[in-house]
């Protein structure tokens, strides 16, 4: 299922941080358990998008009033 999305990204315009971000592949285990599930070419192909990925932080009304701005979301 996970090399159709990725074909289907290819020939459509997705942005390609849905998938990490989804599918939480920036955590080590997660990247792991669905790479091994890929073929080679798409593999390859989604190391790439999760290696560029930077997850972007989360702004609340209490990080705000705290200053927090420059922490990420773990």
């Amino acid at each position: 299922m996970l090399d159709a999305l990725l074909h289907r990204a290819r020939h459509r315009v997705i942005y390609d941080e849905n998938f990490v971000c989804y599918l939480r592949l920036e955590k080590l285990q997660q990247r792991k358990r669905v790479l091994l599930k890929l073929t080679e070419r798409n593999r390859g192909e989604m190391e790439a998008i999760i290696n560029k990925f930077k997850r972007k932080p989360l702004v609340t009304l209490a990080s705000l009033q705290n200053k927090e701005l420059d922490k990420p979301i773990r």
